[in-house]
């Protein structure tokens, strides 16, 4: 396989060359001297959608690519690679001829986010299979206008590195969203990076209430943390850190913090007394405030151990292939243009970690050490340093509303209904449920500054992992994810069976389940008892939950492998209607919670088994000329007690039954456990 002449690498001290001898002289004859190819230089997406596409068509002989990159020609050798990257999609018997290759060059998908917006992102197709490719250039180059983009900034500790940060934090401090950059009460300890003792050395200090500025720390602990504070070295922090005892990760944010001009900087490790239950209890329940308030959250993103640091060079682009570009202004410079270009956020050791969801999602201003560069993140934008190329995945720049990350005192939670905060929440607890925890009966333990946010908006009651009141019915759907392997609940008890939080694998919502699409049906919510494990930590761990409610209950059977069965009132069967194209009945209409409830498996054969099933919601809709409503609700099991009203607890979920299976089924009083 032909690889990217090393010449046309992403060099910025390389030699100057000419643009048009970047490639060969049939790509430049064929494709980069084209009038259609300087349109495309030109066209912006919105431009795009103003006058149609610009594109390029060639058809250019497969042994002229390969000799040609070998002598040197990036674009032969990028071709020849997409060409045999094409085989694996194409089959045989249509590749036709094998001695050539159509390639087709065009801008971009219009509907893909990424920043800095500019004419960033091209399409390829080589016989016919579509690849992305992602564009950069100097700022001194004559194209910079139009392709935005720079190249990927890797020295994440040089003096303009800092620099360059410091002006970030300026710009983002004029965006509506964000605010100015005020002084915010300051957490209890603090550790002082630069005291003006005369030592230089770190140290913890309180503070006393007052207010100011101070950074935070979001890393991963993974395993044993170096330099805890306990109560034998308490008293001594007050005078001095040990830095040799510190872990490498704990040292560079305090370096990180000194080199940003700003004191303080608190990181959990240290400013928690973590063999004393009852400080450890009181910095938890401030955990919220202390990353909401931080005048900034410093992310050691790819570190997956506090031993690892988080200030490693960060790898070059070194795939990157230099090819001709052409100005608005006709004239001809260059840019460098790489494959796909996508950035792995969920793969980051940060983002595996229940604890840093809420760090994350809290602090309104983020400087994120990510594996490939910095990246500035805050309520208005996410952005790579020095203006890279940033795609967002996953978690990406998914924000909470400013009403949430700020207290209310200061920015007013305009149009956070309790549906759109419901709606937030799901999504919250989604991406929640698919993170990793040491200790598992600190499940709801990690996520409690996140459930304080909400609940000071809400201003109802907090239920293990969901929330009492009329949009009930709709949390309590959740469902574990079709993709994971069902395994058994927590041998500990961490959280009723009806919390998602009881559940040790990822759990979802179905995308009918929006509270605009759907409605209670005809469910009593009367009342909820909770017994926490600490009083002092309200949204924190559980012993003990009931909800009670009045809803229409119905007893069906599950028959392997054609599934529930629903009698109708007179006793004869009701059919349900075809599958809609938009998939409103899912092929496991009956869903069990776990591996324990094998009784309910599609796969093995095994005898009729009796099931309650609960309806919580309904869902109108038109198909085929006819008008459908449909039923979700849970499938329950009696308990051992004997108590007023009758315990049940969750197993397991249903989808899609018929309005008319549940007709004449009454309403009962049941408490769910």
């Amino acid at each position: 396989m032909a690889t990217t002449s090393a010449t046309n690498r992403l060099v910025l001290d390389q030699p100057v060359q000419a643009p048009s001898r970047l490639v060969c002289t049939r790509c430049w004859d064929l494709c980069f001297s084209t009038k259609d190819f300087r349109g495309l230089c030109q066209t912006s997406r919105e431009l795009f959608e103003m006058e149609g596409e610009y594109r390029v068509s060639y058809t250019v002989d497969k042994k002229h690519t390969s000799e040609s990159a070998l002598n040197g020609c990036g674009w032969c050798s990028l071709i020849n690679l997409l060409d045999d990257e094409s085989e694996y999609t194409i089959p045989t018997e249509f590749r036709g001829d094998k001695s050539t290759i159509t390639v087709e060059l065009g801008i971009g998908w219009l509907h893909e986010t990424y920043t800095p917006d500019g004419n960033n992102r091209f399409r390829v197709w080589v016989n016919g299979v579509c690849s992305h490719l992602s564009a950069c250039t100097t700022e001194d180059s004559a194209v910079s206008k139009v392709v935005t983009a720079r190249p990927l900034h890797t020295d994440v500790t040089s003096d303009l590195t800092f620099k360059k940060i410091q002006q970030w934090i300026q710009k983002c401090s004029t965006h509506l969203e964000c605010g100015p950059l005020s002084d915010s009460p300051l957490p209890t300890r603090l550790i002082e990076v630069a005291p003006d003792d005369g030592t230089g050395e770190p140290r913890i200090t309180s503070t006393k209430g007052v207010r100011g500025k101070y950074v935070a720390l979001s890393y991963c602990w993974g395993g044993k943390q170096l330099g805890m504070t306990v109560k034998e070295n308490f008293a001594s922090r007050f005078r001095q850190l040990d830095t040799k005892a510190l872990s490498k990760t704990v040292l560079q944010a305090i370096q990180t913090t000194k080199r940003l001009g700003l004191r303080y900087v608190w990181v959990d490790a240290i400013c928690i007394i973590q063999d004393d239950e009852e400080d450890r209890t009181n910095e938890i329940r401030q955990m919220c405030d202390i990353y909401r308030q931080a005048y900034l959250t410093v992310v050691a993103a790819n570190a997956s151990r506090s031993s690892d640091g988080f200030w490693d060079m960060r790898p070059s682009q070194s795939s990157a292939t230099k090819i001709p570009f052409w100005s608005v202004t006709g004239e001809l410079s260059w840019v460098w243009v790489e494959q796909e270009g996508w950035y792995g956020d969920d793969s980051e050791p940060i983002n595996t970690r229940c604890w840093t969801l809420q760090e994350r999602l809290l602090s309104h201003r983020l400087v994120i050490f990510a594996s490939h560069t910095i990246q500035l993140q805050c309520q208005h934008d996410i952005v790579n340093l020095g203006d890279s190329l940033n795609i967002p995945t996953g978690l990406g720049p998914w924000r909470l509303p400013s009403g949430l990350t700020y207290p209310l005192r200061q920015v007013e939670a305009k149009g956070l209904t309790t549906e759109a905060l419901i709606e937030i929440w799901k999504n919250v607890i989604t991406l929640y449920s698919k993170r990793e925890i040491k200790r598992v009966e600190e499940r709801l333990v990690a996520l409690s500054g996140l459930a304080q946010a909400f609940n000071e908006v809400l201003e109802t009651p907090y239920l293990a992992g969901l929330w009492f009141g009329p949009t009930l019915p709709s949390m309590l759907l959740w469902q574990a994810c079709s993709t994971d392997p069902l395994t058994p609940r927590f041998q500990t008890y961490i959280a009723p069976s009806w919390s998602w939080a009881s559940y040790p694998n990822s759990i979802s919502y179905r995308n009918g389940h929006k509270l605009r699409t759907m409605k209670s049906f005809d469910v009593e919510i009367l009342s909820s008892t909770f017994q926490l494990q600490n009083p002092l930590l309200p949204f924190g761990k559980v012993s003990a939950g009931r909800i009670v409610l009045k809803a229409h209950v119905k007893l069906a059977t599950f028959i392997p492998p054609a599934g529930l069965s629903l009698e109708l009132g007179t006793g004869s069967q009701t059919s349900r209607p075809p599958i809609p194209p938009s998939g409103i009945y899912p092929s496991d209409f009956m869903l069990p919670d776990c591996v324990t409830d094998a009784r309910f498996d599609y796969q093995t054969p095994h005898e009729e088994t009796g099931v309650v099933c609960l309806a919580l919601a309904s869902r109108s809709y038109e198909y085929d000329g006819v008008n459908y409503t449909s039923l979700d609700g849970l499938l329950v099991e009696r308990t051992a007690q004997t108590y007023f009203p009758p315990e049940y607890r969750r197993i397991g979920s249903f989808f899609g039954a018929m309005r008319e299976e549940f007709a004449g089924s009454g309403k009962q009083e049941i408490a769910l456990v």
